[in-house]
């Protein structure tokens, strides 16, 4: 395999709306987010909501919009120059863009909050975050320079996999995450593994172990701007813990990288700036938290879980 060669490209958007990008510090001319792009883009999110958006082709419609509000001209001619065609003329292949896109303090959330995963370019009819030779990102600016702390060569990585079964709950699959996981063992790794563990007792744990990796697998709820996580009580139901409070779990250790596997997990208020389960957790300057913004099948949470550690063991 061909060492691949990456391309860190970042859009900042401003509090007053205006964008610039900026790619191995060549820097555009500054733009205007296309807030008219933007506010279509918003009937269709508000579709998705309600489950009305149920189809590629509106989804891709979606993404198309997202495209616009965010590429605006110049950063789209920008973008097309230093990322897009590197990435589609390179001989070897090895090309691959790091979008990052960056909210001054002060943008609004309506801005902030919008599903940029689902971007899709229009022409070349592609999501960005699916494609393989792009990967899509967002955060805050002043919680850019967010980076894991250095790992010596002679340290295991150190994988702390907790799973939730209330009995009041749909079952959850284990089986198929432990083997994605287990494509880490190609590294030195050490592995431990948690079965519906108390608050208390998974807060222990991770002080003790200190993973380098947490995944998180069980059920997750959006409601009223508050995301919670169940966790099984006394009697073996259902009680759900709310995010804010999770995220305090890990107030004496962060793991590098947070996979939360759990539907809405990655659910964020319309109202409020970057308030949900992965933020409350980026607050706490976790560099890496990845979680599903939507409700989804067991099946297609298994599928992205196996092709993200086989990546992950690749690098």
């Amino acid at each position: 395999m061909n060492p691949r060669k990456y391309i860190d490209y970042s859009i900042l958007i401003q509090s007053d709306g205006v964008i610039q990008a900026s790619a191995d510090s060549i820097r555009s001319a500054p733009a205007r987010i296309d807030f008219h792009q933007a506010e279509l883009a918003s009937l269709y999110i508000q579709a998705v909501n309600d489950g009305v958006v149920n189809s590629t082709s509106k989804l891709q419609n979606l993404g198309k919009l997202l495209y616009n509000t965010l590429f605006a001209e110049p950063v789209g001619g920008h973008f097309r120059e230093q990322a897009w065609r590197k990435v589609f003329t390179d001989p070897h292949q090895e090309t691959c863009v790091r979008l990052r896109i960056i909210f001054q303090q002060g943008v609004t959330p309506h801005i902030m909050n919008m599903p940029w995963e689902f971007l899709f370019h229009p022409t070349q009819e592609i999501f960005l975050g699916t494609y393989p030779k792009f990967s899509v990102s967002y955060k805050l600016e002043d919680w850019y320079d967010q980076y894991p702390e250095p790992r010596a060569d002679d340290v295991p990585i150190r994988v702390l996999f907790a799973h939730m079964h209330p009995e009041d709950l749909d079952g959850i699959g284990t089986s198929p995450v432990r083997n994605a996981i287990g494509e880490l063992k190609k590294e030195d790794i050490t592995f431990h593994e948690l079965t519906d563990p108390s608050v208390t007792s998974l807060k222990e744990t991770i002080q003790k172990f200190r993973p380098h990796i947490f995944h998180f697998l069980g059920h997750g709820q959006f409601q009223e701007g508050h995301g919670s996580f169940a966790f099984s009580d006394k009697s073996g139901n259902a009680f759900w813990y709310d995010s804010q409070s999770f995220s305090i779990l890990f107030g004496g250790w962060l793991p590098s990288l947070m996979v939360l596997q759990a539907c809405e997990s990655g659910q964020i208020s319309e109202n409020s700036t970057l308030s949900g389960g992965i933020a409350w957790l980026v607050r706490q300057n976790v560099p890496a938290v990845v979680g599903m913004r939507y409700p989804f099948e067991q099946g297609a949470g298994w599928i992205f879980i196996r092709k993200f550690y086989e990546l992950l063991s690749q690098n």
